[in-house]
């Protein structure tokens, strides 16, 4: 045990047991820049939320075991807000053109689940909400996506 140091132990582990690197990682992290670096907090989404404002989206990003829309709904109830939600992929764009355009004047917010389907769509997202005028200061864009090399 004392022969390999925590680096080490971490390549042994995962040449050999790619699935078990995590855990090796995050020893790694404990041991070389402390534990406050691996100790997870929760997400505040209602400061996020008050902190972002109607012309700035919220960007959340997926990963297994976390999905923030139960979050997001919780805090829309709390606060009162109609909550529109889509899932994008084929087709979708023009439903959440409509629903955008309509939250921006009453109100509401939107959010876009799985935008990682439907990536040619948010260059075209960034020009609506660059063009945004007289938007209800509480309308809110939310986004869900995975983690995507574009």
């Amino acid at each position: 045990d004392d022969r390999c140091s925590v680096f080490d132990k971490l390549l042994i582990v995962r040449s050999m047991r790619e699935d078990r690197a995590l855990l090796c990682v995050q020893e790694y992290i404990i041991d070389t820049l402390g534990k406050k670096y691996v100790d997870s907090h929760p997400l505040n989404l209602r400061q996020v939320e008050e902190e972002a404002g109607p012309a700035t989206p919220i960007i959340t990003l997926l990963s297994q075991g976390s999905d923030p829309t139960n979050a997001v709904m919780e805090l829309a109830k709390r606060k009162k807000r109609v909550v529109r939600t889509i899932s994008m992929g084929q087709g979708q764009e023009t439903s959440a053109r409509k629903m955008i355009t309509t939250a921006v004047t009453q109100g509401s917010w939107v959010m876009l689940q799985n935008c990682h389907l439907g990536l040619k769509f948010l260059s075209e997202l960034e020009q609506i909400m660059l063009r945004l005028e007289d938007v209800n200061p509480d309308f809110q864009l939310w986004i869900t996506t995975e983690p995507h090399p574009k």
